[in-house]
């Protein structure tokens, strides 16, 4: 008894490290988690005026949205395994050509929106165009590229001429902006260190708690010799 008393308030030190590393567990991890997914926002181009869109443009057209299609491909500004974008193709029949050279017909123009990436260094490029607009829109598409690769000016280069800024239901529906692996690489590894600390601090606590126990058990002996 004596032994004990005199040992409680080790044990109590002990319980109070096992309640810390929980919390380590349970509190810091999902937290770090949190604020590393917080910093994964895009570092998207601001929006471009229409003297700058046109600036960057070698061919502008107005005319109606015909035809969509989407398509899964290989990250345009993000090349490496496990980065993917949506190719979105949009077919424009031309009205009318604000600058270039008249197309013979339907242009098909290629938009994009991020599909996934594997870390949050590589959320720090554009996450695509915007908006996006429905098919049956009168827009007016700022393009550069070569006939039969046609390409929207990033970020806003196609606009819808009644100035509406919704995108496509069919883009809506994307999955968009996702991590390969559930979590950035980032995360993971954050998550794998502090588990790690927390299995040693575990495996530390549970070593003293056993010879904590076994010098009780000593001292209880020698209080007790006859016992």
């Amino acid at each position: 008894d004596v032994y004990k008393r005199q040992h409680q308030p080790f044990r109590a030190a002990l319980d109070g490290l096992m309640g810390l590393e929980a919390t380590m567990r349970w509190g810091v991890v999902p937290c770090l988690v949190a604020a590393l997914m917080a910093a994964a926002g895009r570092a998207d181009v601001a929006p471009a005026s229409d003297e700058e869109l046109e600036r960057r443009a070698t061919l502008v057209v107005e005319g109606r949205i015909g035809g969509m299609r989407i398509g899964r491909e290989s990250s345009e500004f993000e090349p490496g395994a496990g980065n993917s974008d949506w190719g979105i193709y949009l077919t424009l029949g031309v009205e009318k050509v604000v600058r270039g050279i008249t197309p013979d017909g339907p242009l098909e123009v290629r938009c994009f929106r991020v599909r996934q990436r594997r870390t949050l260094v590589e959320c720090q490029t554009p996450s695509g165009h915007h908006p996006v607009p429905p098919v049956g829109t009168r827009v007016r598409a700022y393009l550069n590229g070569e006939p039969g690769a046609w390409r929207v000016v990033l970020p806003n280069g196609i606009l819808a001429l009644d100035g509406s800024l919704g995108d496509a239901p069919e883009v809506l529906a994307l999955t968009q902006g996702g991590f390969t692996l559930g979590l950035p690489l980032e995360a993971w590894a954050a998550v794998s260190v502090a588990s790690l600390a927390g299995w040693a601090g575990v495996a530390l606590v549970r070593r003293r708690r056993r010879k904590s126990a076994e010098g009780g058990d000593v001292g209880s002996r020698l209080a007790n010799p006859g016992g």
